[in-house]
């Protein structure tokens, strides 16, 4: 007799691929190509899914490298020479080069490698989960650590100067919006002055996020054991962890909200261990953890939950096994929503008027607001650069589909994880989630704080049951794919944009020595109102107390008319356009300069009156 799960698979074979081809189809017929071609990484991945489904479905589970005798100190020492050669490189080049990507590729290669070899036994566990954080944290350090400021998305200068300011002061700076989120600058000024000052504080916060996303690769091994029980698929979960851009760019970006990603981890892996002494006690400790660090976090976090417990309650009423506790009980919902009220209540009332106006604008559609200029003016481009996420989705189908096929289905926990990722892939990958915030103005990438674990296990089930299923051959294939999956995690324009191996249309995440240096000139010469780039002029407001604004770009031909003083960054304009109040590239109207003096020239930053 067919169950619900059966029926679901064979609904997912047949109507995956229309679906795929409605997707790309749909929007070209109505002439909106450039959407059509975006579509292409979803339909994709959707569509070799289900072939991969057909053709190779049933196969028995063997070991695919069983017969291989060589000793995994052998890769272990190749993985340590590779390492090396790429921190010799980030020495000798000013910008990391494609080939550094192609080398973290490698080391992505042999940690597949090792955790496949024969014998996986416990003490080679810690030696794979090793060599996962010194690829991570040379990925991240690479960045944070050789450039001179890192500013992300330029919400940073915002946290660094509020840093300095405890340094300085002793006391938090009275920002009516941040004021929640202080928990976060007192941990890195403690830090920065436990020190002695050896950093800065921006590398220091830098140092923090970095290592805190490095623990956080064990916490997603651990979140993989709880689940499966099974030891590789475990540690393909920690791999798969740093592979999504996601884990890796806020790595970087070492900001309050960086923080609610690692402690909604831990909040469940407890949830998972529930019935071990003291867990519930911890569960509750990172529930509140999260609602007080960063309170604008919670409500993603609540309806990630609501989803996962709705899946769950589907999911068991049509299973046979009842043996595991579920993984988001009615108590843990209850006390989600009671901490957060209550703190909401008498703790965060600014920001619950926030979040209030912008609920209210976007349901009357006050906030519309254009599609992102990548999907519009260079979609290929913007393509390209989602193809991370082709995989994730590619391995994530395997993993909720074999599940759905599986007769026995004992891990429950998987299935609802693994099911609940699938619906949450709407809110959590790039193209969708852009549209969604052009047409509604609510952040809802947001979700994609709380969403990496799950796409992570799901797809690192995928990829076990791939290389379960296959022989030697597959194996190497699986093993080339796995590490392509790597480079593109590594090299996208989200993440390196310093030299990404596809570029998009949008501003560097960090300011040079020299850029810094004229700044500082700048503001000790001269008074008054600066119209410049958005990046600068944050960085400047922010951390030079710099009165600026940004450049309007609507009207080219009127373009500097009316500015005080202009700043032009002409060493970022070689690399990349500056963003004004839209993004401009080497076309700005630098004749409407000409009839102001040009007062200072750095070579990289050029200052007109």
């Amino acid at each position: 007799m067919k169950t619900m799960f059966d029926r679901a698979y064979l609904v997912s074979k047949l109507f995956l691929i229309p679906i795929a081809v409605l997707g790309v189809a749909g929007p070209y017929v109505v002439g909106r190509v450039n959407l059509s071609i975006l579509g292409l990484y979803l339909a994709l991945p959707m569509t070799l899914a289900v072939v991969v489904l057909w053709r190779g479905g049933n196969r028995r589970d063997r070991e695919p490298v069983g017969w291989i005798a060589v000793d995994w100190r052998v890769f272990s020492i190749g993985f340590h020479l590779v390492v090396s050669s790429l921190v010799v490189s980030l020495a000798i080049y000013d910008v990391r080069p494609l080939a550094f990507f192609v080398g973290l590729a490698v080391l992505y290669g042999l940690i597949i490698v090792l955790i496949w070899l024969p014998n996986l036994a416990p003490r080679r566990t810690p030696v794979c989960l090793y060599h996962m954080v010194v690829a991570f944290a040379l990925t991240v350090f690479s960045v944070t650590l050789k450039y001179d400021f890192f500013i992300g998305n330029t919400d940073l200068t915002v946290h660094v100067s509020l840093i300095d300011s405890l340094v300085e002061t002793g006391a938090p700076v009275s920002l009516e919006l941040y004021e929640p989120f202080q928990l976060w600058h007192v941990y890195a000024a403690t830090t920065h002055q436990l020190l002695g000052g050896y950093l800065t504080t921006h590398r220091t916060v830098y140092v923090l996020s970095g290592v805190l996303f490095g623990a956080g690769v064990l916490a997603a091994y651990g979140f993989g054991r709880r689940v499966t029980l099974n030891e590789r698929v475990a540690l393909l979960t920690a791999l798969f962890t740093i592979f999504h851009p996601f884990y890796i760019f806020y790595g970087m970006y070492s900001i309050p909200r960086s923080v609610t990603s690692i402690v909604f981890l831990a909040l469940l892996i407890t949830l998972l261990g529930r019935t071990a002494p003291g867990m519930r006690l911890a569960g509750l400790v990172f529930l509140v953890a999260i609602v007080v660090y960063h309170p604008v976090s919670i409500p993603f976090v609540f309806i990630i939950m609501t989803i996962v417990y709705a899946v769950e309650r589907i999911v068991r009423r049509s299973s046979a096994v009842e043996t595991q506790p579920p993984t988001v009980d009615s108590f843990t919902m209850v006390a989600t929503g009671l901490v957060t009220l209550t703190y909401w209540l008498y703790a965060a009332e600014p920001l619950v008027e926030t979040i209030l106006g912008a609920l209210t604008s976007a349901a009357s559609g006050s906030r519309t607001e254009p599609p992102p200029q990548g999907v519009v003016a260079s979609p290929w481009a913007e393509v390209a650069n989602y193809v991370p996420y082709s995989f994730f989705i590619f391995f994530m189908l395997l993993g909720a589909l074999l599940w759905l096929r599986d007769d026995t289905r004992e891990w429950i926990a998987t299935g609802v994880i693994g099911i609940s990722a699938l619906l949450l892939v709407p809110l959590s990958v790039p193209g969708p989630t852009l549209l969604l915030e052009g047409l509604a103005g609510i952040n809802v990438n947001r979700f994609v704080h709380y969403t990496y674990m799950l796409f992570a296990l799901t797809g690192a089930i995928g990829a076990y049951r791939l290389f379960s299923r296959g022989g030697f051959k597959l194996f190497v294939v699986l093993v080339l794919l796995l590490s392509l999956f790597g480079f593109t995690a590594v090299s996208n324009d989200f993440v390196a944009r310093d030299n990404p191996a596809v570029e998009r249309p949008f501003y560097t995440y960090y300011l040079t020595e020299q850029e810094r240096q004229s700044y500082d000139d700048l503001d000790a010469m001269y008074d008054g109102v600066i119209e410049t780039d958005r990046p600068t002029c944050r960085y400047m407001g922010e951390m030079l107390d710099a009165e600026c604004v940004v450049v309007d770009a609507s009207t080219e031909n009127a373009m500097f008319a009316e500015a005080e003083s202009v700043l032009i960054r002409d060493g970022e304009l070689e690399r990349r356009p500056l963003q004004f109040t839209a993004y401009v590239d080497e076309e700005i109207p630098l004749e409407n300069l000409a009839e102001r003096n040009r007062v200072y020239d750095s070579g990289s930053v050029t200052y007109y009156r």
